[in-house]
Formats: C-alpha cells, sequence, structure tokens
C-alpha cells in the first residue's frame, strides 16, 4: 500500500473501488469524489492513475477524500481485508480485460484466478469486515454477443457466453450470487461440463464461516455492453477517428441494432447504486436507451465531430466475404451484428433514466469530456 493523499472523511464512509487506474475506474473515482463519497482508489500503477487523470491529478487540497492504494493484484491469492477498513462499499472493475481467443491453458487458468475466485475472495473479504454494499461490473458476454432483432437481451434470458472471457464473467456472476441472498434472481444454468478453455469448475460451496456478514452484503451486478467516453481505446476508438476523417465507409446497407453505455451513464447508475441501499442487489443490463444501427453511430460520430459524413451502399454479404478473405471475420460481425440490450429492470428499481443521450456522450468523447 501506498500514496495516501488524505485520510478519507466519515461523512459517506469510504468507497473502494479496483482497477481505478482503467478507463472505467479513473472516471468513477472522478464521480464519487464530485458526488461527495470518500474513494479509496485501489489500482496496481498509481503512476498510470496519475497520468491519465481527467483534467489533470488534483493537488491534494482539492482532493481531501481521496486515499491512493497500490496493490499488487486481484486474483484469489489477494488479501483484501486491510483495504476494506472503514469501507461501506466497494466497486469491482479490476480483472483481466483482453483474452486472445487462441490463449492457452496458462492464459485461461490466469483468467480464472482473476476474474472469477478474485470477485469470490473481495466478497467474502466484504462480508467479514461489514460492507454493506458490493457492485460487480461484469460484462454483456456474460449473456451472449448476440441478439436477435426486436428481442433485446434481458437478464432473465439463458446466458450464452461465447468465449472465455464471457464464461468467466458469468461464472463470477454465479458465485456471487451464491454468497448473497440478496442477489436476485433465478440461478441461471451452465453448460456441464463447461467447455475445456473455463479449465476450473465454476462453482464452490459457500464459506459458512461467513454466513452472518453474507446476511449484511448486498451484492449487485452490471452487464454494461460497450463502455465509451474520453479516454476509451480500441475499437470504438478506431470507428470514432474513422467515422471523423471524412472517408467513405461501406456500412450504408447495414440494417442492425447495437447498444452502448456512456461513462458518465454508467457512474450516474453506480451512483443511484450506492444512494439506495435498500433496493441493491441483483442482476441488471444497462445501456444509455434505444439501441442504434451502425450508420446512425458512424453519423453521430461525424456530428459530434463537425465532419461530413459518408457511407456507401455495399451490400452487406459482400463486405462479409471480404472480411473472411482476408480472414477477418470479427471485424465485420462486430460492425453489422445486432446486439441490443434491455435496460428497463434496472430503470424500473431506481427510477433511473439515462442522463446523458448518445449524441451528447459522442460530443464529450470527441472534446475530452467538456
Amino acid at each position: 500500500m501506498e500514496d495516501p493523499i488524505s485520510k478519507p472523511p466519515p461523512s459517506h464512509g469510504c468507497v473502494v473501488v479496483t482497477g481505478a487506474a482503467g478507463f472505467i475506474g479513473r472516471h468513477l473515482v472522478r464521480q464519487l469524489l464530485d458526488a461527495g463519497h470518500a474513494v479509496r482508489a485501489v489500482t496496481r500503477d498509481p503512476d498510470q492513475l496519475r497520468r491519465n487523470w481527467p483534467d489533470g491529478w488534483p493537488a491534494e487540497s482539492t482532493a481531501p477524500a481521496l486515499q491512493l492504494v497500490r496493490h499488487p493484484g486481484v486474483d484469489a491469492g489477494a488479501d483484501w481485508q486491510p483495504l476494506l477498513a472503514g469501507a461501506v462499499a466497494v466497486v469491482h472493475g479490476a480483472g483481466i480485460a483482453h483474452v486472445p481467443l487462441d490463449a492457452n491453458r496458462n492464459s485461461q487458468r490466469q483468467l480464472w484466478r482473476v476474474n472469477v475466485r478474485g470477485p469470490r475472495q473481495l466478497a467474502l473479504a466484504a462480508a467479514r469486515a461489514g460492507v454493506k454494499q458490493m457492485i460487480f461490473l461484469s460484462s454483456i458476454k456474460a449473456a451472449g454477443e448476440w441478439s436477435t432483432p426486436g428481442h433485446p437481451l434481458r437478464e432473465d434470458d439463458p446466458p450464452r457466453p461465447e468465449d472465455c472471457y464471457g464464461y468467466a464473467k458469468l461464472a463470477a456472476e454465479r458465485h456471487l450470487q451464491r454468497l448473497s441472498i440478496n442477489h436476485g434472481g433465478r440461478l441461471l444454468a451452465l453448460p456441464d461440463p463447461l467447455p475445456a478453455f473455463t479449465v476450473a469448475p465454476f462453482a464452490a460451496p459457500p464459506d459458512r464461516n461467513t454466513a452472518s456478514g453474507r446476511e449484511r452484503l448486498r451484492i449487485t451486478t452490471i452487464r454494461p455492453p460497450l463502455v465509451y467516453g474520453p479516454g476509451v481505446k480500441a475499437n470504438f476508438a478506431a470507428l470514432q477517428k474513422l467515422a471523423a476523417s471524412g472517408l467513405p465507409l461501406p456500412l450504408g446497407r447495414v440494417n442492425n441494432a447495437r447498444s452502448f453505455l456512456g461513462i458518465d451513464n454508467l457512474c450516474d447508475a453506480i451512483l443511484q447504486i450506492l444512494a439506495h441501499p435498500e433496493r441493491a442487489g441483483g442482476l441488471y443490463h444497462l445501456s444509455d436507451g434505444p439501441a442504434v444501427s451502425t450508420p446512425a453511430l458512424i453519423r453521430a460520430m461525424a456530428d459530434a465531430a463537425g465532419r461530413p459524413v459518408r457511407l456507401l451502399d455495399v451490400p452487406p454479404g459482400l463486405m462479409a466475404g471480404l472480411t473472411r478473405l482476408i480472414g477477418k471475420p470479427g471485424i465485420w460481425q462486430r460492425l453489422a451484428g445486432t446486439l441490443a440490450v434491455d435496460n428497463q429492470r434496472f430503470c424500473r428499481q431506481f427510477g433511473w433514466t439515462p442522463p446523458v443521450p448518445l449524441e451528447e456522450g459522442l460530443r464529450r468523447m470527441q472534446n475530452g469530456g467538456s
């Protein structure tokens, strides 16, 4: 542990955020502070959080409620107890985010240790420490990679993960569901036996020594789709650059529907959960609202950048064939496939409406957050 900026004041208790230096983590820490929460930001690399902090790293005088803590890892062997002292809630966003499709067994074992056993150990430690809430950031990949037109993915749909990352997220959800009497919803079935790449059983008997602690811990699981915002990287950032380039794009005839989640909307939803502990617990899908087609997304991106957009009416079948020919079929699947989610369960439970429309979220992303 290191780098305490100051001791968190007791007014709101302390919210522990794991993965604080990541894209979601750093935005969440900032918004928690803005909302008046004391925050213990846990990361393997405090310098990375400082470098990527929105609007520059705050001086001690402007962030009296922030405690920055270095932690070596978040796998099953992590010692969480010292980090949870005085905490009223923990938001778990740390983990392995990118797993190659051809990951070897050592990589798969490490994924399981970090993304499945790690959250379970954190939940057990939180229960022992008397923490009231845990928010687990899962992924829509635990539910599946695609939805059918007109039928967005809902929390009660049978899960159909397609890769080891999605299976690991689903297995972690199942662990946490068993550890919390308040984690509502029916127990979702996994194939038995699991595919070979999971390399470990998904279930373990609950630790009965912590039953009384578990009764006080409410675990809320969030399955976000692709999250975007200032500082996002990878495919969404690449698409944003293409949309702003003015180059003609062969996507005019794509007719799909995809859900997205702006970082400000995700953070606002987490703040709502923390503000209403009596409603916490359960599994929720989140999104900005109605799903949009890829052409509509690109037009909105171009508009946010103040650039014209040129979409060519190329037959989707031709583009699918070309991407298969060059050995990159996944690119077209991500651009043209449908993955819509239904966020109404969360909206009803917390009386929530996403505060930032997609168009405004894209504008903030384009302008770096302003």
